[in-house]
């Protein structure tokens, strides 16, 4: 991996930036247009007595600065740790990526149980939206994380119950005689 001057590690073989930026700043833009419409539709609430709407904008904005504050972190962390074996950190993501898209269902199944309720619809709806976003997002990286700990290591199986490599098998040359490998077998007829 190489390291341009922003400190932010980038792939030596096209100009295009990791996965990890580009989950980072697809989070960031997800924060920051969650945040200014949160704080539109909770001003809109308030001012016409909107309070689904004003309850939505008010979720949304808590959303907004929360996944802001993920973004931040893992920006800090992409910075400290540029230079660690890009397999080991692919795994982890995508182990970390997975794990988040569990969570995101929680949102979305909690969101829409509470948009049931008459007092909550507003919160229920943002938590369920921010949740299919995630979801979404989560999802994708997840799978581009493990493609690539697949392409970094070609003996790797991921699997859900594990993190631990497994070689997969390689096969030696044949021992058995030629005669054993026939359709007649050993006794040369297939009957017996």
């Amino acid at each position: 991996m190489g390291m341009p001057t922003s400190g932010i590690p980038t792939t030596e073989l096209r100009a295009e930036p990791s996965a990890e930026l580009r989950l980072l700043v697809s989070l960031t833009a997800w924060a920051t247009w969650s945040t200014w419409v949160g704080t539109a539709c909770w001003r809109l609430g308030r001012r016409h007595g909107g309070r689904a709407l004003g309850d939505a904008g008010r979720m949304t904005v808590a959303w907004g600065l929360a996944d802001a504050a993920v973004a931040g972190w893992g920006a800090r962390q992409l910075r400290r740790s540029a230079s660690a074996d890009s397999v080991a950190r692919a795994r982890r993501m995508a182990l970390v990526t997975g794990a988040n898209a569990l969570l995101d269902v929680g949102y979305v199944v909690a969101g829409v149980r509470l948009a049931q309720s008459p007092r909550r619809r507003g919160d229920g709806a943002a938590i369920a939206v921010q949740g299919l976003f995630l979801l979404y997002l989560d999802t994708r990286y997840c799978l581009e994380f493990a493609a690539q700990a697949r392409a970094g290591d070609p003996g790797l199986v991921l699997s859900a119950e594990t993190e631990q490599g497994v070689l997969a098998p390689r096969l030696g040359s044949c021992t058995r005689p030629a005669s054993s490998t026939s359709l007649g077998g050993r006794g040369g007829s297939e009957g017996e």
